[in-house]
């Protein structure tokens, strides 16, 4: 039987919750409302992370952009696409919302979270 310990993070109530697999279904004890009855039951079984991180810039006035997933992703998926994008390179200027980076096998969609303009 797999279970785990968490405090849930879906609101400001940081519930303690106690998450099991019994017969087949997943259960979860401490959560003060259902989306944290949701998060209890995806940690553990299919845990999700947006990944923040940074892309570098050729030609801006800062050599780095940040940047930030649509959407969670697998966590096992987490490092393969960090070093995916590590020879990543993006031509400045870039902008808030602009596409970076797309991997559709693990629902990977990157948009810049900064600004970064052209050097002059």
């Amino acid at each position: 039987m797999k279970k785990m310990e968490l405090t849930c993070v879906v609101c400001p109530n940081g519930c303690l919750l106690t998450v099991w697999q019994e017969d087949g279904e997943t259960k979860v004890e401490g959560a003060a409302c259902k989306n944290g009855i949701a998060y209890g039951r995806t940690e553990l079984t299919d845990p999700r992370r947006v990944l923040t991180t940074s892309v570098a810039v050729k030609g801006g006035v800062l050599p780095l952009v940040s940047v930030r997933s649509t959407a969670p992703i697998p966590r096992a998926a987490l490092l393969p696409a960090v070093a995916a994008l590590k020879d990543l390179v993006v031509d400045a200027p870039v902008h808030i919302g602009d596409l970076i980076y797309e991997d559709p096998a693990i629902g990977l969609t990157l948009l810049a979270s900064r600004n970064v303009e052209r050097a002059k």
